[in-house]
C-alpha cells in the first residue's frame, strides 16, 4: 500500500537534508537502502522516543525516523503541560516518562513546586535530545513515508518520501496518525462507535447547551457551523474532535514579538463570536482562549474546551487523519490562517469590547521559542486520527469497570476527554457544539494486546499511540505521558521479540511485564489505586 507524497510544514530550516543522518552529533552518509537496524521507529515523539530508548537500552541497534525536523512532537509544538494535574502521577508515572519529567524539572526550580508539570517547548526537546545520547540509536529527520513493502504478513522495508528504502526485523508506528500502520495494511478506524451497554458515553453527545444567537445571515449559514441536520444522540459519527495550534505567547516585552497579521481579513469570519458578545454569552478573553501560565512569562494558549467560539476549526481533523501530505500541509496553513484571523479579531475588531482587545494586544509569540519557524509551533494539535483494529480493543468498561488485564504493561489515569467534535445550526434558533466529553479519570490497566495488530495482519509491528480502541477510552488514554509509557512498553517487547526470534504476538507477558518493572514502570493496580 502506498501513501501520497508531498507532506510539508511550514517553512524553516531543515536539521538535515535527503540522504544525510546523524548519529550522536556525527555526520554520515546514508546510502539509498539503510539496514543494519534492528528496529525502525516511526515518529520522534515523546512515545516514539521512549521506544527508541527502551529498546537500545536492552541491545537494540534503533534507528529513529522523524517525518519532520524537531523531536518532540507536540509536546514541543506547544503543548505544555504534562497533564498530571487530571492525572495520579504519583501513582502511574513510572519508567522513562518518571526519568524524564524529573529531568526536565531541573529547569524549573522555581515553578515546579508550585505547578508541577508545566514547561516549555525549547527545554522539552533539549531534554528529549539529550535522553537520545545513546551509542544505538540514530535519528533521521524530514522522513517521511510513503510505501511500504510487506512479505509473509511482515513489514519488509518502508521507502521515504526521499527515496530511502529502509529494512528491519520489527517496526513501531509511533506516529500520531497512524500512517505506517495504515501502509502496512493493518485494519483501522476512524471515528465514533455507536452507544451502547459496554460503552453509555459513545455516539454524538449533545452535553453543550443552546447559544441562542441567530446563526444565519443574508448569505446563509455563518463560517463555523454546519448546515447540515444535526444528528440524534448517540449515533455512530464518522467524525473525530477537533483540531487547533496549541499557540505559546508571552507577555513579557523583552521576549515578545508582535502576533503575525492574517494574509485576509473578513468580518463574516468572526460574526458568530461577535454575536456572542453582543448577547452576552462572552464576556471575557479566557472565555475564548484557554491561556495556562507557564515558566518565563509565557503561556500555553489553547482551544478553550468549554468556550462557544475558540481556536479549533470544524471540519479538518477528520480528513486530516488520512490526508496525503500535500493535503496536510494545506490544511496546516488554512488552520494557521484562522487561528491568527481569530487573535487579529481579539485585539483589533470593533466588535470586541475595549478590555479584551487590550488584553489580547498585551500578548505576543516568544522570541525564544520555534525560532526558526517564526516563533509558531511545528505542528497543530491531533487529537485524534486513526485507531488500529489489534488483538484487543478497549472500551469503556476497560476505563472504568473493568480495569485489571492480565497482560497489563503500565496503569492510565487521565479523564475522558474529548473536546467538541462539531458545531451546527439549530433551525433560526442558535447553534450549538456537539461531541464534547468530560469525566474525571480512575486507574486502569492497558493491555499489551491493544498495541499488536490482529496476527493475520502484521506480525512485526506495535503501535503505542494509535492503540486499538474506541472513540470513548481513546479519549482516556490519548496524552503524551500515557503514550511514553506505551512507548516503553512498545520498545522493550520489540526488544524481546527480537532476542527470542519470535513474532510480537508471541512475546511472553510475564517475561515482559518483568523487564518492565525492572526498568521502573508501574504496572500493578492494587486495592488502594483502585478505589481512587
Amino acid at each position: 500500500m502506498t501513501l501520497a507524497a508531498g507532506r510539508e510544514r511550514l517553512p524553516r530550516g531543515c536539521f538535515f537534508h535527503a540522504f544525510t543522518m546523524e548519529h550522536n552529533g556525527a555526520m554520515m552518509d546514508a546510502s539509498p537502502d539503510v539496514c543494519g537496524f534492528d528496529l525502525v521507529v516511526y515518529t520522534a515523539n515523546p512515545s516514539g522516543v521512549a521506544s527508541a530508548v527502551a529498546a537500545a537500552r536492552l541491545g537494540v541497534r534503533v534507528l529513529l525516523l522523524e517525518p519532520d525536523g524537531h523531536v518532540g512532537g507536540l509536546n514541543t509544538s506547544g503543548l505544555n503541560n504534562n497533564e498530571q494535574h487530571h492525572m495520579f502521577p504519583a501513582e502511574t508515572f513510572g519508567g522513562i516518562c518518571r526519568e524524564f519529567f524529573d529531568r526536565l524539572a531541573r529547569h524549573y526550580p522555581e515553578t515546579w513546586p508550585s505547578r508541577p508539570g508545566w514547561f516549555n517547548s525549547r527545554h522539552f526537546e533539549s531534554e528529549l535530545l539529550r535522553l537520545l545520547e545513546h551509542p544505538r540509536i540514530t535519528v533521521r529527520y524530514d522522513s517521511r513515508l510513503t510505501a511500504v513493502t510487506m512479505r509473509d504478513r511482515r513489514i519488509d522495508r518502508i521507502v521515504l518520501e526521499d527515496g530511502t528504502s529502509v529494512s528491519a526485523a520489527a517496526f513501531v508506528d509511533a506516529s500520531y496518525e497512524g500512517d505506517l500502520l495504515a501502509a502496512a495494511g493493518v485494519p483501522f478506524r476512524i471515528g465514533r462507535e455507536g452507544r451502547s451497554e459496554a460503552e453509555p458515553m459513545a455516539g454524538v453527545t449533545w452535553a453543550d447547551p443552546l447559544i441562542p444567537v441567530s446563526p444565519r445571515d443574508g448569505e446563509g449559514v455563518l463560517p463555523g457551523l454546519s448546515d447540515q441536520p444535526p444528528p440524534e444522540e448517540g449515533e455512530a459519527s464518522d467524525q473525530v474532535q477537533v483540531m487547533n495550534f496549541r499557540i505559546t505567547l508571552t507577555s513579557r516585552p523583552d521576549n515578545r514579538i508582535p502576533i503575525p497579521s492574517p494574509d485576509a481579513y473578513a468580518l463574516r469570519d468572526h460574526e458568530l463570536l461577535a454575536r456572542c458578545i453582543e448577547v452576552g454569552t462572552v464576556t471575557e478573553l479566557k472565555q475564548v482562549l484557554g491561556l495556562y501560565p507557564l515558566p518565563g512569562d509565557k503561556y500555553e494558549c489553547n482551544n478553550n474546551q468549554r468556550a462557544v467560539v475558540s481556536l479549533a476549526m470544524r471540519g479538518i481533523a477528520t480528513p486530516w487523519a488520512t490526508a496525503s501530505y500535500a493535503e496536510r500541509r494545506r490544511t496546516f496553513e488554512q488552520l494557521r490562517r484562522y487561528n491568527l484571523s481569530l487573535m487579529h479579531c481579539l485585539a483589533c475588531d470593533p466588535r470586541i469590547p475595549d478590555a479584551m482587545q487590550q488584553q489580547m494586544r498585551s500578548l505576543g509569540l516568544p522570541a525564544d521559542e520555534y525560532a526558526d519557524n517564526g516563533h509558531w509551533p511545528y505542528e497543530p494539535y491531533i487529537r485524534e486520527a486513526r485507531r488500529m483494529e489489534g488483538v484487543y480493543i478497549m472500551t469503556q468498561r476497560d476505563l472504568r469497570d473493568e480495569r485489571r488485564k492480565d497482560d497489563a504493561v503500565c496503569l492510565g489515569s487521565h479523564y475522558i476527554d474529548c473536546h467538541w467534535v462539531d458545531r451546527y445550526a439549530i433551525a433560526d434558533e442558535g447553534f450549538r457544539n456537539e461531541g464534547r466529553l468530560w469525566l474525571k479519570g480512575r486507574i486502569f490497566q492497558i493491555p499489551y494486546r491493544c498495541m499488536v495488530p490482529a496476527a493475520a495482519a502484521c506480525s512485526n509491528l506495535l503501535v503505542p499511540v494509535c492503540v486499538s480502541a474506541t472513540h470513548v477510552a481513546f479519549c482516556g488514554i490519548r496524552v503524551e505521558p500515557t503514550w511514553m509509557k506505551l512507548g516503553e512498553a512498545a520498545g522493550t517487547a520489540a526488544a524481546l521479540a527480537l532476542e527470542a526470534g519470535r513474532d510480537m504476538h508471541e512475546v511472553d507477558p510475564d517475561t515482559l511485564r518483568s523487564r518492565l518493572e525492572g526498568a521502573g514502570q508501574i504496572i500493578d493496580l492494587t486495592d488502594a489505586m483502585a478505589r481512587l
